[in-house]
This record gives C-alpha cells, structure tokens and sequence, in this order.
C-alpha cells in the first residue's frame, strides 16, 4: 500500500520537474512513510512513497524497473504467489518476494490482459521505455485511487488531489455536476468526474493508456448476467463459504500484523469469525469505536459475542472525546479531498488513529458486502425537496447497466455508481492517512461473481438479507450475530449530536454563495435558521451544506 505520483511533461527541465515531483510525493508521504523514490528518463518522471506490507527489503522499494519497464503502484495483489509459480514454469526469474515483480512479469507476460488474471485491489502505471507508453490500470471495484490531468503531450498522474494540485495543468474550477451528485447522493465522483473540471478520475476496472499525445480508456471486466448456479441451496452455501474462507486467507496474507475493524454487525463479525476459527493460532486485533452520552451509539455487546467465541480475537475500544471530534475534523476533511459527506467517515478516522497508536500496518474491513447481499433498503429519501435548493432533478446514472432481476440491478448499481464507490473512498483517505492498509475481503471478484448467478431468494428470504451469508457462516458466526436483523448504524444521533456539540461552528460559518452559485440562498438559510432553532430533521442534510460549505472555504 502506497502513494503514486507522475509526470510526462516535455516542458519541464529535469530539475524543475525533480522539485515538482518530490513535492508532489510530500503531499502524500502519509501514504507510504518507509521510503520515498524518483525515477526519471526525461520527459518521464515516477514517484513512490512506499508503506512496506509485502517483503519488507529495500530490493522492493519502487519505482521498480524490469527489463525495459518501470512501474510505480499502490495496492495488493493476493493471488501473487499462484501467479508467480505460473510466471516461473515459463521462464521468468524473481530477485524479490514482491507482488510488485509480479506485476511487472505478467505484464511482460500477457501485457494488458494480465489485470484479468489478479486478485487484488491496485492503481498502478507502467512505463514502456521501448514502445513510449504508460499503461495505467485500476482494480475492478475502485477499492485503490487513481487520478490523472491531461493537456495534449502532458500527462500527470497521483493517488489523491493534493499532488495534482500542484501540477502547472491543474486549476479550481469547480464541477458544479458533481457538487450535486455530492449533496443529492453522497456521491464523491461520477464515471470520470472529479469535484474539478480539471482533474479526472480513472474509473473502476478500467485500463489507461497514455501514447502519442493521447488518453484511452478501456473497460476490462463486468459481471456477467447470464450465469446460474445450479445445485441445491446446500451446494450454494458451501461453495459461498469456500469462497469467502479463501479470500479472508489471501487477505491475510502480509509480512507484518493483521488486525481488524469489528463494529458488532454481521460483515466484520463474518471476517473475525472467519479469522478466529481458520486462524485460531494468530492473535488478532481488533478495533471498535463507541459513543456515550444523550446520543449513545454502543455496539461493545454485539462485538463480546464474538470475542467470547474467539481466544485469539484481542479487542480495542475507544470512545473519542468532543474535544477529539472537534481537533480532528480539518485533519479528517484534508485528507478526504473532497466534502465529507456524512458522519461514518469521522468514525473511521478515530478507529484508524487508533489502529496506529497499536502500531498496526493492514487493517481488515468489512466494507462492501451490503452492495451486493442486500443489505440496504431499495427506497430514496422522499423528504427533501431538492428542486426549491437549486436543483432540477437527480443526477444521471447507468441505470441500464447491470443486466438480470430487478434486484440484481439495484445491487449492480449499488456496486458501481453509489454508495460503495464514496465508502471506499473513505475507506483509503481515512486508513491511508494513518499510514494503515485497510483490506475489504468481501470485495473479492469471485465472490461477487458467484452471488450474481445464485436467484433472488438466496439473497433476501423471508425478511432476512445476505440470507446465504448467514446461512453459509452457520458454525462460524455467533448465533446473536448471525440472527440479528439490524445495526445501529454510526450516522444519526452522532450527526445532531457533533453539529450541536463539538463541530457547531460549521453552521454557523459564513456561506461563500458566490462560489455555491447553485444553490438558492434563501432555502439554505432558511434550513440553518430551523436547524438553530432545534428543528433536528434535516440534521442529515444540514451535515452535507456545511462541510460543502468548509471544504469550498478551504480551496
């Protein structure tokens, strides 16, 4: 795990673009403290903050060059070791133990097609020094970050917005589409949309090439509609269990500790339990998050059901301070980049700060397994009137990608427009901030493949949702967990509780309108009057205003 920078850029001398690109990297050094390198063939300029998860050796450190490649990347592929006993049996030769060299050699191998292949979630870019190209490629959920400006013969790349903002190419100019997406949906990016016009985001499973002065984008993986699984509902949950035990075993895969979120829900509940029976013999930390007070938000006694269960499950608590939410909250919205968008994500920062101060490196989540098991309601907030704020409808989507039941297309888009696409952004900013890893086992291609072609029934069955998930857990997960048909969710009363609390302040700042040029003055005052007033049922809405309002502040 690590942060990526990089520069084609035939303007610059090699001294300006060596000052621009070690610049470029400090902005991310949270990403990868244990070493930070340049590679630079003119104009072709390769940055590389390295977080060391995987052979630990200075021989690893990036960027890395093989043969006539050169490669910077940030992510994991866990099928590195079957891929690299492949690789061997056809010639290739490994001087590290890196998942890095592998990348490189299946690359070398089956070029574009070699992503195909991998298990994993990555951003990375390889230079071609014979043919003059840069091939880029992201995993097939966005689970790694990758964002790019391009102008003609110049391409700049990096894993957030803050290197890109010091690229010459790069301006303000805000994308008001996506400012709506964010306040109407929680939605951080759209397709390649930023919150710049500039800046571009390569979307999810999708390939870069950069050649001859142009950009092009191609989609290399999709869930296939078509596919049934046929057999018993028993055969469904043991090849569901197989499936999920193997990529909890791959997850796990690292040369230095994995601990764990651990909310007290059923998807990290899943994980520890996974963790706890086919790990029994490796202590395994765990980290939850709680809140006392008029608004408590306590799960300690659904997380002691799997710790009682599991010896080598080794829990930590901890319950951030008002003094805490309000210190931490610039630090929390600067590494997010973009508006936070609702209250989880200062959650997440507290469970990562704390992760850190137990000095751990990779962080197991349970992220993901709402998107495509069911776990939300199909309905939208009917309660707002969007259009008297300046909008005229909602924002567009691929609503007619995804294919199958009704069902599997609500799940589909779930996956690959919203909500998963903002969590897992989160997810990286908020971890990768902590210098952590956070891995998503649930996010497992295979995995999501396999639910895909199982019918409707087998994901939602007489009330029940990720019905094949509880069932196929059967003897792992605690019965309280397993049975349990619903989680007191961290966005509610923290929301009402913080703006009135420790970030009230945020309703109370000036609002820059002549920027927020979009919105209708009068409404928005109107709903902060209300809100002042002790109107608490827009807190949801009144969260989204003000931080929009502070990050605006801020650029």
């Amino acid at each position: 795990m690590c942060g990526v920078a990089g520069i084609i850029d035939p303007s610059l001398r090699r001294e300006q673009g060596e000052i621009l690109l070690r610049k470029m990297l400090e902005s991310i050094r949270h990403r990868g403290p244990d070493n930070s390198s340049c590679w630079m063939d003119m104009p072709v300029m390769l940055g590389h903050n390295r977080l060391s998860i995987i052979d630990l050796s200075d021989e690893a450190n990036q960027p890395m060059e093989f043969d006539d490649l050169v490669i910077v990347y940030n992510g994991e592929v866990y099928n590195y070791l079957e891929i690299r006993d492949e690789l061997i049996t056809k010639g290739h030769r490994f001087r590290t133990k890196s998942d890095t060299e592998v990348i490189l050699a299946a690359y070398k191998e089956w070029g574009s097609d070699c992503v195909k292949r991998f298990v994993g979630m990555w951003a990375f870019a390889i230079w071609d020094k014979t043919k003059k190209e840069l091939f880029c490629s992201r995993d097939r959920f966005g689970i790694k970050p990758f964002y790019y400006i391009h102008a003609g013969n110049k391409f700049y790349f990096g894993s957030e917005y803050k290197p890109l903002k010091l690229s010459p190419l790069f301006d303000n100019a805000f994308n008001y589409r996506q400012i709506s997406r964010g306040l109407l949906r929680e939605m951080v990016s759209y397709r390649d949309e930023t919150y710049f016009e500039r800046l571009k985001v390569l979307p999810e499973r999708s390939n870069l090439i950069f050649k001859d002065d142009r950009v092009s984008v191609s989609e290399y993986w999709d869930i296939d509609p078509s596919r049934s699984f046929q057999g018993t509902f028993d055969d469904k949950k043991h090849e569901f269990r197989e499936l999920f035990r193997e990529s909890v075993k791959l997850h796990m895969r690292s040369d230095v500790e994995v601990g764990g979120c651990l909310s007290g829900g059923l998807d990290s509940s899943s994980i520890a339990s996974v963790i706890g029976k086919d790990h029994a013999g490796v202590p395994f930390k765990t980290f939850t998050i709680y809140y006392q007070g008029k608004n408590p938000m306590d799960e300690r006694r659904w997380v002691s059901e799997v710790v009682r269960t599991y010896p080598n499950i080794e829990p930590v608590y901890y319950s951030p301070s008002d003094d805490e939410v309000a210190a931490s909250f610039d630090h929390a919205m600067t590494l997010h980049d973009v508006p936070i968008p609702m209250s989880p994500p200062i959650s997440y920062y507290f469970v990562m700060k704390v992760a850190s101060q137990h000095r751990m490196k990779v962080i197991l989540d349970g992220q993901g397994s709402d998107e495509y098991l069911g776990g939300y309601s199909p309905s939208f907030d009917s309660l707002i009137d969007w259009s008297s704020l300046g909008f005229d409808k909602g924002p567009e989507f691929d609503g007619k990608r995804g294919g199958g039941s009704r069902l599997k297309q609500y799940l589909y888009h779930l996956m690959f427009s919203n909500p998963l696409p903002s969590l897992l952004h989160y997810g990286d900013r908020m971890s990768m901030g902590f210098s952590i890893e956070s891995r998503v086992p649930f996010l497992d291609h295979r995995l999501i493949e396999f639910v895909h072609s199982l019918q409707d029934k087998d994901i939602i069955f007489l009330g029940k949702t990720k019905y094949v998930l509880r069932s196929a857990l059967e003897g792992f997960l605690p019965a309280a967990i397993a049975n349990r048909m619903s989680k007191q969710p961290f966005f509610g009363g923290e929301t009402v509780a913080w703006l009135r609390g420790p970030l009230r302040y945020l309703a109370e700042s000036h609002f820059d309108f002549d920027r927020l040029n979009t919105l209708n003055p009068g409404k928005v005052k109107e709903l902060l009057e209300r809100f002042k007033s002790g109107d608490n049922s827009q807190a949801g809405l009144i969260w989204k205003l003000v931080a929009l309002n502070y990050w605006v502040n801020k650029q």
